[in-house]
């Protein structure tokens, strides 16, 4: 799994840190002045043949353990947007996005999940 900042022009590459089978990389958008929320995060290589259930699952209690996850207030559920490949919307693309409470929950999904 890989997390990158959801601005493209400010994404970069790291090592893989394990976890489980596999872990994630998170990495924060540098310029605070972007339009962008500085208390989300993008999050890449996700697998795609995990049911969206214990996917959603997962990246909850993964990223629970870092600060509170913002309520959706349409589902009532955490703000955690499972991204669809654009040719196939049955399909997940292996992205998705959290929306945190606070910014500094992003500082340290950084310092725990970077590596």
């Amino acid at each position: 799994l890989r997390a990158e900042s959801a601005h493209p022009t400010e994404r970069s590459r790291g090592n893989a840190h394990t976890s489980e089978k596999k872990l994630i990389y998170v990495l924060i958008r540098l310029e605070q002045s972007q339009t962008i929320d500085s208390n989300k995060i993008f999050i890449a290589g996700l697998p795609t043949n995990m049911s969206e259930q214990v996917l959603f699952d997962k990246l909850c209690d993964v990223f629970l353990t870092v600060g509170k996850i913002k309520i959706n207030r349409r589902t009532g559920k955490p703000w955690i947007n499972l991204l669809r490949q654009k040719d196939n919307k049955c399909q997940l693309s292996g992205n998705a996005g959290i929306t945190f409470e606070e910014e500094e929950s992003v500082i340290e999904a950084i310092k725990k999940y970077n590596r």
